[in-house]
């Protein structure tokens, strides 16, 4: 998965973006206590790196999360950054008006692809504005296969990267996307 995440970063950058990877393994970021702080004083009371990644997450154009599949779902530490950021975002549509896109492997290309989806689709259901899906890739590698020897993957990664920053440029709207989320 981060062979991918690197390529579509590379794609985007390639359009003129200015592009961060954080790799949510080398954060210390705890479990959501469900307090409702968030929502109250609009920061999270726990000490730990939450706090500067939602800040660069919302100050951020565009957002390309990726993850692999675990149990046909996304892993334990993305579920954790969808919980920590889940009623705020929810609430205050912080995340409203950004692009997403969702990367995922695993060895079923079905599992791959739905988990993808599911990430792409993070946002969309603000209160008062949703992200905008540029698209999502979920790849299967059975047999030892690898990202890095998938020359027709990595393009697709790339070619999304691209579409990513080109989506922010033209300020592409997506008028059809979540119509009964939008109801």
């Amino acid at each position: 998965t981060a062979v991918m995440v690197r390529e579509a970063l590379k794609g985007a950058k390639e359009e003129g973006a200015i592009v961060e990877e954080i790799f949510l393994a080398d954060t210390k970021m705890e479990f959501c206590k469900g307090c409702l702080t968030c929502l109250k004083n609009g920061k999270c009371y726990i000490a730990d790196d939450f706090n500067a990644l939602r800040d660069l997450l919302h100050n951020a154009d565009a957002i390309i999360l990726g993850s692999p599949t675990y149990g046909a779902n996304v892993n334990a530490i993305m579920k954790n950054l969808i919980d920590r950021l889940g009623m705020y975002e929810v609430a205050t549509s912080s995340l409203g008006g950004k692009y997403i896109a969702g990367i995922s492997a695993a060895n079923s290309a079905a599992a791959a692809k739905k988990t993808a989806k599911t990430l792409s689709h993070f946002g969309n259901t603000g209160t008062f504005s949703r992200t905008y899906t540029s698209g999502f890739l979920g790849a299967g590698f059975s047999g030892g296969r690898q990202a890095s020897n998938e020359v027709e993957v990595l393009h697709k990664a790339w070619l999304l990267g691209k579409k990513v920053a080109c989506d922010i440029r033209e300020e592409r709207k997506y008028l059809f996307q979540n119509i009964p989320g939008r109801i």
